[in-house]
């Protein structure tokens, strides 16, 4: 066990300068919450009697995830199926290059032509591009696989009816 003797400021991890802010309820139990969590983002907040400390935490995973892929975008190879898939849902849900999310979702679904969900990323893919007609077939296809299980998961075919109806 340490002691504070051995402390020494340069072995810190991090260290931080925080503003306090009032909250109009009382916290009675010390916690720390996540909140605002988005693909490169998150506030961690300290929250105790009627006292908020956010941090705002931020990380360059999109951006170093986007260099790789952009340089797997160049090259000559194509990806295996699974990383083709989640290639194009970082590219949709990162507002990336659209036109090579589609790209990739084909090719994933090239070897995986049942898998609902990769139909839906194309639904999802083709919306953003503005493709309305190829945007409807995707997430028709969507509901096709999936009203094909014994129990279809009622919630996909709906995100997928609603890209249908906004694509009228």
């Amino acid at each position: 066990m340490q002691s504070t003797a051995d402390y020494k400021q340069e072995n810190d991890a991090v260290r931080l300068t925080a503003k306090p802010e009032p909250i109009p309820v009382t916290i009675e139990t010390f916690t720390i919450a996540l909140a605002d969590v988005k693909g490169a983002s998150a506030t961690l907040n300290f929250l105790w009697d009627k006292t908020r400390v956010p941090v705002k935490l931020t990380t360059d995973d999109v951006e170093q995830v986007s260099k790789q892929l952009d340089a797997a975008a160049s090259a000559t190879t194509p990806l295996d199926p699974r990383t083709a898939y989640q290639a194009a849902a970082f590219y949709y849900d990162n507002n990336k290059d659209m036109n090579q999310a589609a790209k990739w979702i084909d090719q994933a679904l090239a070897k995986n032509p049942d898998a609902y969900f990769m139909h839906y990323k194309k639904a999802q893919i083709q919306a953003k591009l503005g493709n309305k007609k190829e945007a409807t077939a995707s997430a028709q296809k969507t509901i096709d696989i999936l009203k094909k299980d014994k129990a279809p998961d009622e919630s996909a075919i709906k995100n997928a009816q609603q890209i249908i109806d906004s694509s009228k």
